[in-house]
């Protein structure tokens, strides 16, 4: 019995974290982007990422201050670790989160 429910428990985790959904723009591209006007661009991670397993997808936010102080801030779906790959200073930062449409500002 306590197999059943741990495999049920295990399928249902993964089948939940199969269609996480995260904003993805720039504000490269997209003013509203800063502020979360734009609230249109929701994509499920599994169609944008593939090959990767579904428990490893993650929304992230990077806010970067580029060296003429304009505000960048970039929304999308990335892989479990890739925070790690930008540079966190006084200039720049990134959180990675894993629920449905987290990668917000609020």
């Amino acid at each position: 019995m306590r197999l059943l429910l741990f495999i049920v428990s295990l399928w249902l985790s993964v089948a939940l974290t199969c269609g996480l959904q995260c904003y993805m723009c720039s504000s490269h591209y997209d003013a509203d982007c800063i502020d979360e006007r734009n609230t249109t661009n929701i994509l499920t991670c599994t169609d944008f990422i593939q090959g990767i397993t579904p428990i490893n997808l993650r929304c992230v936010r990077i806010v970067s201050l580029s060296d003429s102080n304009r505000l960048i801030v970039v929304r999308r779906c990335a892989v479990l670790g890739d925070c790690k790959y930008v540079a966190k200073n006084d200039r720049q930062s990134c959180t990675e989160c894993n629920t449905d449409l987290c990668n917000s500002d609020k």
